[in-house]
């Protein structure tokens, strides 16, 4: 193994595709345009509007009131109101100003995100997205009828003002159900992760029952081969055997330690550390490794980063376990890099990338999974305890494809111990 030392930051993250587990959130304001696009929503139609609404502005509480008296004859609508009298008047303010804002506007990306804020809501609340179709078809109705009223100067321009209200109406709609379909998505992810962590929890307490059993016997046999080892007549393909019930034992060791680990994982013990200095250390703790004998590790960390407050020990363990991952993957050969910088707000990431084949697509969920494993001889606990240890310094580790080829996995600390990510993002 050969040591390259080169200052710099990481690449830019352009050009590189990202691998996330988690559903991508559309930004509210590129679907408004492109459904306004979609169905011919005009500047002109926002004008249209702005003139009706002085024919709507009359009836509003009738219209208003309607909406949520029919709310509250409708048991399972009715659910979702549990503040009393005073909710519902917030609600109807709140049903007014969006009322006023569909019919004067502007129809911008403050707009657009209203409507997405109504889906979040919904399902908040646990109010099925059928109701927000049906409370769409109150408005269109009581628009319809104040149209049909409206007398002899708006009449020539009623077909008008109908397409306009209703292609807006359509727009509003499909926002919210859109901004509805992900966060309801999220929360059955969520669900099944919290199921999964629970399993894996109780799965974690038995296996280390069940290591703390097997280590104490081990440590026995181990000692028995020694000694056995040391007796003169202890040679040729006598001395094979021991040599390989030795490894063997060895081997079954660590597999019982990789258990306990990651059952019952310790708390990061924090001190200031350059992360330069603890990349140099890894490839150091990597000396002599029979993996790497023809892969090149190369440093690429500027020398000015300051001290950074983790646990060297933990994340130099998370860091071998990735760059062997990584040779493992390279079949013993080609180059990987290591790199650290800073990110704005005082963020510190740190990459392992190498020139392998990468991540399978469909593999892409399940890696960081316990138990998980491609390997004939693997555990599949070292990526599942590295991702442990990430997440008690507050960080996150996942992974992308490299620009140009292999894989990169990153993870990212916050300065403060607390500050990880935030569930709700």
């Amino acid at each position: 193994m050969t040591r390259t030392r080169k200052t710099g930051s990481t690449d830019s993250m352009a050009g590189r595709k990202a691998i996330s587990p988690t559903p991508q959130a559309s930004d509210p304001f590129d679907l408004f345009e492109t459904l306004r696009a979609y169905v011919g929503f005009r500047k002109q139609d926002s004008a249209l509007l702005a003139s009706f609404y002085r024919h709507v502005k009359p009836q509003m509480d009738t219209i208003i009131d309607d909406f949520y008296a029919r709310i509250r004859a409708n048991p399972q609508a009715a659910r979702a109101i549990t503040g009393g009298p005073a909710q519902v008047e917030r609600l109807k303010n709140t049903l007014r100003d969006w009322l006023v804002r569909v019919l004067r506007g502007p129809h911008d990306a403050e707009f657009a995100q209203l409507q997405s804020r109504i889906g979040h809501r919904h399902v908040a609340v646990g109010l099925q997205q059928s109701y927000m179709v049906a409370g769409i078809s109150v408005i269109r109705e009581h628009l319809d009828r104040i149209l049909l009223k409206a007398g002899p100067r708006t009449a020539h321009r009623s077909a008008e003002i109908q397409r306009a209200y209703l292609r807006l109406l359509d727009i509003a709609l499909a926002l919210m159900l859109e901004t509805y379909r992900e966060d309801s998505l999220k929360k059955i992810l969520l669900a099944e992760q919290n199921a999964t962590s629970r399993r894996l929890a109780a799965l974690g307490e038995v296996a280390a029952s069940i290591a703390h059993e097997i280590r104490n016997p081990l440590a026995g046999i181990s000692g028995a081969i020694q000694v056995l080892g040391q007796e003169g007549n202890a040679h040729g393909s006598r001395r094979d055997i021991l040599d390989e019930i030795l490894r063997e034992v060895n081997r079954l060791d660590g597999r019982v330690n990789d258990l306990l680990l990651y059952a019952r994982p310790s708390t990061p013990n924090r001190e200031p550390v350059r992360p330069r200095e603890l990349l140099r250390s890894t490839v150091r703790a990597l000396a002599g490794e029979p993996r790497l004998e023809k892969v090149r590790v190369n440093i690429r960390s500027p020398g000015d980063l300051p001290p950074f407050p983790l646990d060297p020990a933990q994340i130099q363990q998370v860091l071998v376990n990735l760059v062997l991952n990584a040779a493992q993957a390279m079949n013993g050969t080609g180059a990987i890099d290591l790199l650290a910088r800073g990110l704005d707000g005082g963020s510190l990431e740190i990459a392992v990338e190498d020139s392998g084949p990468g991540v399978p697509p469909e593999l892409v969920h399940e890696i960081f999974r316990p138990f998980f494993t491609t390997r004939r001889d693997g555990t599949g606990l070292g990526l599942a305890i590295s991702r442990k240890i990430v997440e008690a310094h507050g960080g996150s580790l996942d992974v992308e494809a490299r620009r140009g080829g292999g894989a990169r996995f990153f993870f990212v600390l916050p300065p403060h111990p607390g500050e990880g990510p935030d569930p709700q993002e």
